[in-house]
């Protein structure tokens, strides 16, 4: 069974080098990972990642993260067991 990981972020690109650097020393390494970005600025992809753009909108709510999940939820097509990693 895959491990996939899913990560929604948005110009937060110190967390995200954090969160890539902790990832990278994990023992057990996720089978895909998955980011999500929304940011005004987007963010530098991480090279082992599947790098998703969502375009931010005019009409997108304060907190995006719902819309970030919905937007993963219709690109993952792997079976396997879903982290989110933040």
């Amino acid at each position: 069974m895959e491990i996939i990981g899913l990560t929604c972020t948005g110009d937060r690109p110190v967390c995200l080098n954090l969160l890539e650097k902790w990832m990278n020393n994990q023992t057990r390494k996720l089978d895909k990972w998955y980011v999500i970005d929304d940011g005004q600025k987007e963010s530098v992809p991480i090279d082992w990642t599947i790098h998703l753009r969502r375009k931010p909108m005019k009409t997108d709510p304060k907190h995006t993260l719902n819309a970030n999940i919905k937007f993963a939820l219709s690109h993952i097509k792997e079976e396997g067991v879903l982290l989110f990693i933040e």
